[in-house]
């Protein structure tokens, strides 16, 4: 379940960066920007994972065992003994978790990129050190 949660919100955290940087007229990325379009990306994840969610733990409940079949019968049950929208119980708890976490998840994996990008360019273009490519510039530097 991980892999398919994790593909919908870098995919989510793609399109929806998109849609802003044309939304708010600019070219590149900003942090504040970055931390938008990651809540936007956690709570689009929490739309397409709750329902899943809620299958996988009734599935899952002890005091349910022998209640469903599999996956297919849980869900045709929730839906025809409580409603549609039964499959979004517990969305709040989600989106306050998905709209916390990954915008700053997202910010400090842009920092980092950014950080790695701008070492490896000193390093391979001036003598100054590179914090992380200390060693690697040491070996430059005794080759020389």
């Amino acid at each position: 379940m991980e892999a398919p949660k994790r593909a919908t919100k870098f995919a989510a955290n793609d399109s929806w960066g998109e849609f802003y940087k044309k939304a708010f007229g600019v070219q590149k990325m900003t942090q504040q920007l970055s931390v938008l379009t990651g809540a936007t990306a956690g709570a689009t994840e929490a739309f397409v994972v709750v329902p899943f969610e809620l299958v996988k733990i009734r599935l899952q409940d002890k005091a349910q065992a022998g209640r469903y079949s599999g996956a297919a019968d849980a869900l045709i049950k929730i839906v025809q003994q409580e409603g549609p929208l039964a499959l979004y119980n517990g969305l709040e708890a989600t989106l306050w978790r998905y709209l916390l976490c990954p915008p700053f998840l997202l910010y400090v994996l842009i920092i980092i990129q950014a950080y790695l990008v701008e070492c490896w360019v000193f390093w391979m273009y001036s003598f100054r050190p590179c914090p992380l490519a200390k060693s690697h510039y040491q070996a430059r530097r005794t080759r020389e």
